[in-house]
């Protein structure tokens, strides 16, 4: 399953090279609802991974909604003289209209990304603090099917989020780790060993990726790479491919 998302994602790269690939429909909806994850290129692969599971049922996680915030971290408000590209919730409101049957999470620190709607709900919490996150999970007694961190993008709250929130990921689901730079890449790779070393039995449960989509849209942006963790289950079949 792996290889052929890694094949999938190398076909992708040069299909856009090519200017052979075709939008999909996650890239228009991220479009109409104002997110940037078509810019990335990233929809298209989520279209491969997820178009068999549009009407599945599922719970969907994202940490970091959009603020438009000056200043905020991770701010999508970068030149105050110009209108931002993207809206607070685009990608909250394009999971949903993808997946017409599942709920919608969203977490976020800033309060102007706060709001809900028919099946998204979205709650304030600090991605580097763990008891804020366990909090939010716990509320709900459930657990997510995908799990997406588009948050503030640092190598340490990154990884705080997602050793807290892996064990909020129900068996046969996938957790993404969004907008990875590429100087990050070892350091990465140091902070999975280490959890394989204080976690020996997360080697039988999940299985890692490393998607480069660096050219794909944005050759001089070193930032877009991808962390997938699929989480293993014999009895449940997993919700991708």
């Amino acid at each position: 399953m792996l290889d052929e998302l890694v094949k999938e994602s190398q076909r992708l790269i040069e299909s856009s090279i090519n200017q052979k690939s075709e939008e999909t429909i996650l890239c228009s909806l991220s479009k109409l609802h104002g997110s940037n994850k078509h810019g990335h290129g990233y929809t298209k692969l989520y279209n491969y991974i997820f178009e068999n599971s549009q009407d599945n049922s599922l719970n969907i996680l994202e940490i970091g909604i959009g603020t438009l915030i000056p200043n905020a971290p991770s701010t999508m408000n970068l030149d105050p003289n110009s209108p931002p590209p993207t809206k607070p919730g685009g990608s909250l409101r394009m999971w949903k209209d993808f997946f017409r049957y599942s709920n919608i999470f969203g977490i976020d620190i800033a309060d102007d990304c706060m709001f809900t709607e028919e099946r998204i709900k979205t709650f304030k919490a600090n991605q580097a603090k763990p008891n804020e996150l366990i909090d939010f999970a716990k509320s709900f007694n459930l657990k997510f099917d995908i799990i997406i961190d588009d948050g503030v993008h640092l190598l340490g709250p990154t990884y705080i989020t997602l050793v807290t929130l892996l064990d909020f990921l129900q068996p046969g689901g996938i957790y993404i780790i969004e907008d990875i730079w590429q100087e990050y890449r070892e350091a990465w790779l140091d902070l999975l060993k280490h959890l394989s070393i204080a976690w020996p039995e997360a080697k039988d449960k999940y299985s890692t990726a490393w998607i480069d989509l660096r050219n794909m849209t944005q050759p001089w942006n070193e930032s877009q790479n991808l962390l997938l963790f699929f989480k293993h289950d014999e009895k449940i079949d997993p919700i991708i491919f």
